[in-house]
């Protein structure tokens, strides 16, 4: 492997390239490898910030003095990582008992709790298969982009529980300030 790849923050990501020749070049791709943008970049390095696409499967293309292509792919489960969380504390701490019934919503947040977790476990799943297919470590039938295409549609699915109803947006009452 020629880079490192590491999350700096919410959507925020930084690639190091490790070796080979120098990079021209450094592409933001969705994963049907259509262009979002150009990247800028420093002589090892570049810093990609996806807060305006929000969470998705992307690809970071680079090219290379010599011409070769590679393809970094990075999976930004930010908005639904919080929204776990939020769902979570708001079950746990609303009420003495989160078996009983102590408010309307709390059923529905907990379903929408666990398809999130259900979820993140497949995705999971799929990410590290996609890696080890990658790394040539585990051998794969399927192509290495229907595999990040389905893991896009699947953060797709993932981001709609996210976003619905209010639940996990900026309004929400999801927040719990008396829990430790």
């Amino acid at each position: 492997m020629s880079y490192t790849t590491k999350k700096i923050d919410d959507h925020k990501w930084e690639i190091d390239f490790l070796v080979g020749d120098p990079v021209t070049e450094v592409s933001l791709l969705d994963v049907e490898l259509n262009l979002l943008e150009i990247l800028s970049f420093e002589d090892t390095s570049v810093n990609v910030d996806l807060v305006e696409y929000g969470d998705g499967t992307y690809l970071i293309k680079f090219v290379r003095t010599s011409l070769v292509e590679e393809y970094v792919p990075i999976f930004d489960l930010t908005d639904s990582f919080a929204c776990y969380k939020a769902l979570f504390a708001y079950i746990l701490c609303s009420c003495d008992d989160p078996c009983n019934d102590c408010d309307d919503g709390i059923r529905e947040r907990e379903y929408d709790m666990n398809s999130i977790m259900a979820l993140m476990i497949n995705l999971k799943e799929m990410i590290y298969l996609e890696k080890y297919q990658y790394m040539g470590i585990y051998s794969v039938n399927d192509t290495r982009e229907s595999l990040l295409g389905e893991i896009g549609a699947m953060i797709d699915k993932l981001q709609i529980i996210s976003d619905r109803c209010g639940l996990c947006d900026e309004n929400s009452t999801n927040s719990i300030t008396n829990c430790e």
